[in-house]
């Protein structure tokens, strides 16, 4: 059973050396065919990912082979984003780098290219990157049996993961101080970051179970009911705005009799008193145009518009002192017509007396 257990596996490592063979080699005869310098660093990080597959190879000289090449490749992957200063390809590169070093238990510089990934996420204010980068570096620290220095890279990271809100992350940094307390042999604390890991786990599945069902219901059954009291105004809104006919029927009708007893009302009883003098015309000569003859005739006009405007201030000054005498006139007949009653009613009572 042994036997037939190594040559499963051995046949599923030749059949992922010759897969990652042909992968490689199109990648390369793209970095070839490419002349565009900026796009080389990418193919060239591409080339390094296949290398870095190192884990999945049994055999131990294959397995050194991959890791120099992924070395290889992310050297030159580096140089060609530190030329171009791309930051974030730079950060990928170190990352690699480091994983490699780890694999081959060169830990002082793996530690160096994950510093070099952390300052660039600090200086890029990523949060998550950074967190990661703390932890992986607190595990070679582990590894070296540097636990001080691993404690105070986890409590960074802890600090960052809280400041963020990332339960991932923080799930991430609990598991790691799980890892150590356990090789302090300290049963506690190791405990207390387990149960702490469990319940960001809870918490993480339950938001994914909340958004896949947000995700999977219809748009009308997820859309929030209004209350009662909004819908109220909103109908009473709908039957302010729909009025009937006959309410609208009666403004209008009130309207246009307002605007027939506008109409109707004479412009004479409105202006009795103070009657609109028009103002005479100037007339605006030239003085190569003028004659003789000119000066005579706006004098003319000037008097004829004095003596228009004269006539009008004397008929309005007789229409009211005519208005005024019909007023004392009718004020006399009622006076004279109240004596002659009372005379009346007083002659009768004498009669009836007699």
């Amino acid at each position: 059973m042994k036997k037939i257990f190594l040559l499963i596996c051995l046949l599923t490592t030749a059949s992922l050396v010759r897969a990652s063979d042909d992968v490689l080699d199109s990648l390369k005869q793209k970095l070839k065919s490419t002349k565009n310098d900026t796009l080389k660093g990418a193919i060239c990080t591409q080339i390094a990912g296949e290398y870095l597959k190192f884990d999945t190879i049994v055999n131990r000289n294959v397995r050194n082979y991959y890791q120099t090449e992924a070395i290889h490749w992310s050297l030159t992957a580096l140089q060609n984003y530190s030329y171009y200063e791309d930051t974030l390809g730079m950060r990928r590169s170190f990352d690699d780098l480091a994983k490699v070093y780890v694999a081959q238990h060169k830990y002082s510089q793996a530690k160096w290219f994950l510093l070099q990934s952390t300052n660039i996420s600090r200086k890029r204010k990523d949060a998550e990157s950074t967190i990661s980068a703390l932890v992986k570096l607190a595990g070679i620290k582990m590894d070296n049996k540097e636990t001080k220095l691993a404690l105070r890279d986890l409590n960074e990271a802890l600090n960052l993961s809280l400041k963020a809100k990332s339960p991932k992350m923080e799930a991430l940094v609990q598991q790691t101080y799980v890892y150590l307390y356990n090789r302090l042999d300290d049963s506690e604390k190791s405990e207390s970051a387990a149960k702490r890991v469990t319940e960001l786990n809870d918490q993480i599945r339950k938001a994914e179970e909340a958004q896949a069902l947000a995700a999977s219901m219809p748009k009308d059954s997820t859309a929030v009911k209004k209350p009662a009291l909004t819908q109220k105004k909103k109908a009473y809104a709908v039957k302010k705005n729909n009025k009937p006919v006959s309410v609208i029927a009666k403004k209008v009708t009130s309207n246009s009799k307002a605007k027939t007893l506008a109409i109707s009302i004479p412009k004479d009883s409105v202006s009795k008193k103070t009657a609109v003098v028009k103002k005479p015309k100037v007339l605006v000569v030239k003085p190569d145009s003028m004659s003789v003859t000119q000066p005579d005739t706006l004098m003319a006009a000037k008097t004829d518009s004095t003596t228009e405007a004269r006539t009008l201030a004397a008929t309005v000054n007789k229409d009211s002192i005519s208005v005024k005498k019909a007023d004392s006139i009718k004020k006399k007949k009622a006076y004279t017509d109240k004596k002659t009653t009372r005379a009346i009613s007083s002659s009768a009572k004498k009669l009836a007396s007699l």
